[in-house]
């Protein structure tokens, strides 16, 4: 039974565990709080091909908004590549839209690693909202690494 609560207890500190290594890169309409990545408590964080990698923020709005566009880059040699996109009032599990000032909100997505990073090559993730009038919201970069399917076989 004490194996039992310790495990659930265990889940609970890293699911709720802050991502140490991320970088704010400008997010003048939220005051970011929080960042989790799946598997993840420090970067560069592994992303396994072909698996789902939860990604959340907590934040506080600093300017009333409608909506609020996002996208998801990585940035492979200096080029971004498009990652995910949308609408991340469609994605909030705490606040809504519009978006106000003073109200925290926590925006996640589940990324499923594609082959549009290439494996074993040191990226930047970015993940940007934007303002009713084209604003930068909130930007936040994590370094990762695309690895290896977890249930691939190796020749040798």
């Amino acid at each position: 039974m004490y194996k039992t609560i310790f495990a659930v207890l265990l889940l609970a500190a890293v699911s709720n565990a802050q991502l140490i290594g991320w970088r704010n890169c400008g997010s003048p309409l939220a005051t970011v709080h929080r960042i989790r990545v799946g598997g993840c408590s420090s970067t560069p964080c592994s992303f396994p091909a072909g698996q789902i990698v939860p990604i959340e923020v907590d934040a506080t709005a600093l300017a009333n908004s409608v909506n609020l566009p996002f996208a998801m880059t990585a940035s492979f040699l200096g080029i971004p590549i498009p990652l995910l996109e949308g609408n991340a009032c469609n994605h909030f599990t705490l606040g809504t839209c519009p978006a106000l000032a003073g109200n925290n909100f926590t925006f996640r997505i589940e990324y499923r690693v594609t082959d549009a990073i290439p494996a074993g090559v040191p990226t930047v993730v970015t993940s940007t909202m934007w303002n009713d009038f084209g604003d930068i919201a909130v930007c936040i970069q994590v370094d990762a690494i695309v690895t290896a399917a977890r249930n691939e076989i190796t020749a040798e």
